[in-house]
């Protein structure tokens, strides 16, 4: 397990060493702290999705970018995280309470979190029909400030799949890329009702 996650926050963290935050903008959707204003506003003049102001003037509003921008309710109060002692062969209450939830299949968000001296990634699971999950990284380090990915659209594992994760301390269970299959990149972003 230990191996595939370094392999997600190897390819999560990924960039050219040269002219990462322009380059990357306009391929991936990655945003930057360069890319704000002093008011911290985009430059580019795109709007930030929690702002209403689009609405506000009768326009349509621009579709949101994160997955958190989306009001459905959290599932767990705090995040699987996926850097631990792998000397631990127990779940903590957070890996207990996301490996439920998704076990249930009701519509919320399921999050893990990776944090390093320079950095930490977020890899959020939204849960928004039976056995299905939109789920996007993002985070913000160092040498990319803040970042994210596009969203996916995934099939979520079987119930019975996380039923025997926590009938029995598995640490291949911790590994987000064991929650899904069949994922596909989306174009854009629309939230799930609740």
């Amino acid at each position: 397990m230990f191996t595939r996650t370094t392999l997600l926050l190897a390819i999560l963290f990924a960039a050219p060493a040269c002219g990462v935050d322009r380059d990357l903008q306009g391929e991936t959707g990655v945003t930057t702290l360069d890319d704000a204003g002093d008011d911290g506003e985009p430059v580019d003049g795109t709007m930030d999705p929690s702002s209403d102001s689009a609405s506000d003037t009768g326009e349509p509003t621009a579709p949101p970018e994160l997955l958190l921008a989306c009001d459905l309710p959290v599932a767990c109060e705090y995040p699987v995280e996926l850097v631990r002692d792998s000397g631990n062969q127990a779940y903590a209450d957070s890996d207990l309470c996301a490996l439920t939830a998704l076990a249930s299949g009701a519509a919320g968000l399921v999050q893990t979190v990776a944090v390093f001296n320079k950095a930490e990634s977020y890899l959020d699971h939204m849960l928004v029909a039976p056995g299905q999950v939109l789920r996007q990284a993002h985070g913000r380090s160092d040498g990319l400030g803040l970042w994210q990915k596009p969203v996916e659209r995934c099939t979520l594992r079987s119930a019975d799949f996380f039923a025997a994760c926590i009938d029995g301390f598995d640490p291949e269970c911790l590994d987000p890329e064991m929650w899904v299959e069949g994922c596909e990149l989306l174009p854009s972003l629309t939230c799930p009702e609740a």
